[in-house]
């Protein structure tokens, strides 16, 4: 059907009425009240929504190509199944909104103020969140995510099941953050913060966090062989368990952060903080912890053969049972090569 005005669009849904399967394209709809309202199967094609009521307002199955929402402030609105490709939601207000398995290409949320809104399904294939202001956020099975997300300030939020490879995160802050399942290989990722934020069952080979902000954060159990840490703040961070083969740790502050069953083959901590750091039955073969301050640090059964340990300080550093064959040090002195106490306690649990 064709041939309704915004006006008579605005009646309709006043009275109740569903908008099924009109042409709507590139008509105006400044000033008027559609909240409430549902589109179905609408073409909106061009649309200008910039100064409308969109409160509780649902598309399904609609097209909105190149359809304007600039400056809008949209609360609880859903759009189902819809076509969006260059939509424009440029310095909108977005709360509560979902966006369920829309085809959001090359749209525009740049500047835009975000809070509790969720993208399920679709894509979002070269769409634009410069600037962005997502707190409680959620994107998840958008399969290739190529976001520019530059100076974008994130809390609360979440990424999952998406390769991330190509998305732009320049000057970007995260904060109480999930990455889930997500695709980061080789990315570039310097100067971002991210702070007690999860990585979950992500890849992160080859990726670049020089000077990056990692406080906190919780990266047990991944794969960051190659990696490149230097100058990280990563104080109190998990990398339990997480394969690290060959990352350049160089410069970083390390303290209280736990390496308890990683692999540190061939890593490089030159000069870098990692005082109480928990290096316990790490394996740190051929590791270079030159100039480094493991004052406190715990390396109790840590394999540390052909590792090298010069001008490194120690103080309270825990070795008991680490194997250190073919390692260089400067001097031993600090070190703690025998825990007594350590000692008596597995004696006893292995007469039991």
């Amino acid at each position: 059907m064709n041939g309704m005005t915004a006006e008579a669009v605005e009646r309709a849904i006043q009275h109740g009425e569903m908008i099924y399967q009109v042409g709507l394209q590139g008509l105006d709809f400044s000033g008027r009240d559609l909240s409430g309202g549902s589109f179905v199967e609408v073409d909106l094609t061009g649309a200008r929504l910039t100064d409308c009521n969109l409160h509780e307002t649902r598309f399904s199955d609609c097209c909105l190509r190149g359809s304007d929402f600039s400056g809008n402030r949209l609360e609880e609105t859903l759009f189902n199944q819809c076509v969006m490709t260059g939509a424009r939601f440029s310095d909108c207000g977005l709360y509560q909104c979902l966006f369920s398995q829309c085809q959001l290409e090359e749209s525009q949320f740049d500047a835009s103020a975000q809070i509790g809104t969720q993208f399920l399904g679709g894509s979002l294939s070269d769409s634009d969140f410069q600037h962005a202001a997502l707190q409680g956020c959620g994107f998840s099975d958008l399969g290739y995510l190529t976001l520019q997300l530059a100076g974008c300030w994130c809390e609360q939020g979440s990424f999952m099941n998406a390769d991330m490879r190509q998305a732009d995160f320049s000057a970007a802050r995260f904060s109480l953050t999930t990455f889930f399942a997500c695709d980061l290989r080789l990315q570039t990722l310097d100067g971002v913060a991210f702070n007690q934020c999860q990585f979950t069952q992500s890849q992160l080979d080859g990726a670049s966090f020089h000077q990056a902000i990692l406080s906190q954060c919780g990266l047990s159990g991944l794969s960051l062989r190659q990696a490149r840490l230097t100058q990280v703040q990563a104080q109190q961070t998990l990398f339990n368990a997480a394969d690290m083969t060959g990352c350049d740790c160089r410069d970083a502050q390390f303290a209280q952060a736990n390496f308890a069953d990683a692999i540190l083959t061939g890593c490089d901590f030159s000069r870098s903080d990692l005082q109480r750091a928990v290096l316990a039955r790490s394996r740190a073969v051929q590791t270079r912890f030159d100039g480094c301050d493991m004052t406190w640090a715990d390396c109790t059964w840590a394999q540390m053969d052909e590792a090298q340990f010069n001008d490194a300080q120690f103080g309270h550093t825990r070795f008991h049972r680490a194997s250190t064959h073919q390692s260089e040090f400067t001097s031993r002195s600090g070190i703690i090569e025998r825990d007594e106490a350590l000692f008596a306690a597995e004696e006893w649990s292995r007469q039991r």
